[in-house]
């Protein structure tokens, strides 16, 4: 038990609810991703230059039935796979290259924010979802060439790898994970003090 909850109130962390089935063993298969995002009930998640496209005074993020956005991915520079919640796939569409105006109306949203502004408003379930699309799409937009020979690299597995194209290099390259964790240490008989991190 720690400190904070023997004193009634427990921290959430807000992207602590990733609960998505990144189905790792079929996302390999090329066909398998296709269909699925064809499937009945599949959801897309447009975003625009690492910013949610969200509509309603209450910004609430646009996701899409992936059968019926059609001109979003059309649009789209990359479409990369989520995982699978409940069953049914889960996709997030980079719309970086169009204008704002034009991502957003696509979408069939009203504007842009940046998914950190949103964190507050939404369940831990959802702000997991829409930070790790985020972090995908970005690592994908940041990784068009290969960082051992500067070759253009190819996205597979549904946007979890990219490959150098060239030949004689053929590297994979893999989103990396960098966790962070953030302390605080109390006791009894001093107050808590927070150093910042340098």
């Amino acid at each position: 038990m720690t400190s904070s909850t023997a004193r009634g109130r427990e921290a959430v962390l807000a992207y602590s609810g990733g609960t998505i089935d990144r189905a790792s063993n079929q996302r390999a298969d090329p066909g398998w991703v296709d269909t699925t995002l064809a499937a009945a009930g599949s959801r897309l998640i447009p975003m625009w230059r690492d910013q949610c496209i969200v509509s309603g005074q209450a910004a609430v993020p646009v996701m899409l039935a992936a059968a019926e956005a059609g001109a979003v991915l059309e649009a789209a520079d990359e479409t990369v796979f989520l995982g699978l919640d409940d069953g049914t796939g889960v996709f997030a569409a980079d719309l970086s290259a169009l204008e704002e105006s034009r991502a957003v109306r696509a979408a069939g949203g009203d504007r842009v924010l940046d998914v950190r502004g949103l964190v507050g408003t939404l369940e831990h379930r959802e702000a997991a979802l829409l930070g790790y699309a985020r972090g995908l799409l970005h690592w994908n937009r940041h990784q068009q060439y290969c960082g051992t020979c500067g070759s253009p690299t190819r996205s597979g597995h549904g946007g979890r790898l990219r490959t150098c194209e060239n030949q004689a290099c053929a590297r994979l390259h893999f989103p990396r994970v960098e966790p962070a964790v953030i302390m605080l240490v109390e006791t009894r008989s001093t107050p808590a003090v927070a150093a910042p991190g340098r």
